[in-house]
């Protein structure tokens, strides 16, 4: 009963200590960046991506929103969709160039604070697979672009007004923008952590206790196939319920070091296939349709299924030469 209370206790003060503070500080700059829209300065990182592509200035624009949310570059695209100021190849392009975009702004506000305190290497190594798969994604789009579409170096002067006047950072709200960055944060924050300590703990209960043998069950034939520990197979299934806490169980899993770093990475890049797959219909498909339609959304959901789904079994088969 004591080594079940001391495990417990040093569960609760490695979490206080060691991940809860560098968390909290994270998403609140994450956040000021996001409200400073600073995100926005990669701008000009991904140009020669747009004129390789032959995406005009007028779509460019809005595609470069999604740096600052998926939702204002889906918001963006839809209303050129709308006015039938491009085409649906321009359309598929742009999305899934701006797909780099929204990973970009994701990395920055969702995986860096969370992934790199829990996981160490490991996540930053799983960020950086992610930023590839996205990358390959938008430069098959670009080259698709390049081939398949007309080049257009002329944009409406109204839609490349817009965006200067969207830059331009009024100075004197500074302040007030920091203080809605925090507050914004403060949600953010108390979520994650209440998941946190809800998951953590029970996780270490369940290690110690031997359950993971139980639910590995579930999908123990998928990995005894690339030998790997059958303790993956939790992450998976806590990551189709909510993948914040599929991290935390993989945090878990390798402080424990019941995983290595390759592995987790590994199990996050299996969970994210299950996920993946069982969001389609639940998430993806409808979001997608609400934005662009029925036919273009069916499109793109499909489309973005089978690339994400290509380039994850790329990444695990090439992670697996370092394992097998």
């Amino acid at each position: 009963m004591n080594e079940l209370v001391n495990l417990l206790l040093n569960k609760v003060i490695y979490l206080s200590t060691r991940i809860v503070p560098v968390i909290v500080i994270s998403i609140i700059l994450a956040n000021i960046i996001a409200e400073f829209k600073l995100v926005n300065k990669l701008e000009r990182v991904f140009k020669p991506i747009f004129n390789f592509s032959n995406l005009s200035p007028d779509i460019s624009v809005p595609t470069t929103l999604y740096l600052v949310s998926y939702s204002a570059g889906s918001s963006a695209l839809s209303n050129l969709i709308e006015r039938k100021a491009v085409s649906e190849k321009e359309a598929l392009v742009a999305y899934f160039v701006g797909g780099l975009f929204t990973f970009v702004n994701h990395a920055i506000i969702y995986y860096i604070p969370i992934l790199i305190p829990l996981l160490g290497v490991a996540g930053l190594l799983y960020i950086f697979v992610r930023f590839v798969i996205n990358f390959l994604i938008a430069i098959l789009a670009a080259i698709y672009g390049h081939f398949y579409l007309k080049q257009n170096l002329q944009g409406s002067s109204d839609i490349l007004n817009d965006r200067k006047k969207m830059d331009k950072l009024d100075k004197s709200k500074i302040k007030n923008t920091i203080k809605k960055a925090i507050n914004k944060s403060k949600k953010i924050i108390l979520k994650i952590i209440v998941r946190m300590y809800l998951v953590y703990v029970p996780v270490s209960l369940a290690t110690y206790f031997g359950l993971f043998n139980v639910i590995a069950c579930s999908v123990k034939s998928v990995i005894n196939i690339v030998n790997l520990p059958g303790e993956i197979s939790v992450i998976i299934a806590v990551g189709l319920v909510d993948p914040i806490s599929s991290y935390v169980v993989a945090a878990s899993l390798l402080n424990d070091c019941v995983l290595s770093e390759i592995e987790t990475v590994l199990a996050l890049l299996f969970s994210s296939l299950f996920t993946m797959t069982a969001s389609v219909f639940r998430h993806s498909l409808p979001s997608k349709i609400t934005y662009f339609g029925v036919k273009l959304g069916t499109k793109i959901a499909f489309y973005s299924f089978i690339l994400n789904l290509v380039f994850i079994l790329l990444s695990i088969l090439v992670l697996l030469m370092f394992v097998i």
